[in-house]
C-alpha cells in the first residue's frame, strides 16, 4: 500500500509522487504543513490519515501535531490489498445456452 499525491504541489512534489515524512505541502485550505506521519486504514472503508505540524506561527502554536483524513493532503492509497475482490464464481453446475 503507498500514499501519492492527487495533484501537484509546486515544483518540487508532482502527481503520483509518494508522501513522505518530511513533505512540506499546502492544505486544500491553503495552509502550509509538513508530514510527520502517516496512518494506514484501518478497514477496506476507510482513507487512513496523515499526521502533520502546521508551519504556519499562529497554527503551529495551537498544539503542534494534528491528524487529517489524507484528502486534505490531496492524497490517497493505491496498491490496496484490503480492496482487492476476488471474482465471484457462479454455480460450475449451471447450464448456458444460447
Amino acid at each position: 500500500m503507498k500514499l501519492v499525491y492527487t495533484k501537484s504541489h509546486g515544483r518540487k512534489i508532482k502527481k503520483g509522487d509518494l508522501v513522505k515524512i518530511g513533505d512540506r505541502v499546502l492544505t486544500t485550505d491553503g495552509d502550509p504543513i509538513e508530514v510527520v506521519g502517516l496512518l494506514q486504514p484501518a478497514s477496506p472503508a476507510s482513507s487512513g490519515k496523515v499526521i502533520v505540524k502546521f508551519l504556519d506561527d499562529i497554527k503551529a502554536g495551537l498544539s503542534g501535531i494534528y491528524t487529517f483524513y489524507v484528502s486534505v493532503i490531496d492524497a490517497e492509497w493505491i496498491e490496496r490489498e484490503d480492496r482487492y475482490s476476488e471474482p465471484v464464481l457462479r454455480n460450475c453446475s449451471e447450464t448456458f445456452v444460447e
